[in-house]
């Protein structure tokens, strides 16, 4: 598990900078510990901010598709979301999605859910 920022190749001409990064033990060999992650991770996860809507939902969003990245999740704190998508075929699907209660799944780490009142407490 990485955090922001590294640099992610996904190919030689699209470098990315994704706010956390996920590689399986399997793909150890595409972390570069000088250069970054030179190569496609097994999940991504962009927070959204309100200068980066656009950005994380559409250009990243696009490059990680076409990339293969397995999964891709969405953090939106203005709304108290996340989504999870899949990669189906070089196409994001939604694979699970929680808002202000609730709880997500990982179609990659499978067994993993999170409750996303643990990233985003209740209003007291």
């Amino acid at each position: 598990m990485f955090t922001a920022p590294v640099d992610v190749y996904l190919h030689e001409f699209s470098h990315v900078l994704p706010d956390l990064i996920f590689i399986s033990t399997e793909n150890l060999a595409i972390i570069d510990y000088k250069d970054g992650i030179i190569g496609v991770p097994d999940l991504v996860v962009e927070i959204i901010s309100p200068s980066s809507i656009y950005k994380d939902r559409v250009m990243k969003n696009n490059d990680y598709q076409a990339a293969g990245v397995p999964e891709y999740w969405l953090v939106d704190s203005k709304n108290q979301a996340v989504e999870v998508y899949e990669n189906i075929n070089k196409a994001f699907h939604l694979f699970s999605f929680a808002a202000e209660t609730g709880k997500i799944q990982s179609k990659l780490l499978q067994g993993f859910e999170l409750d996303i009142t643990t990233i985003f407490p209740p209003e007291q």
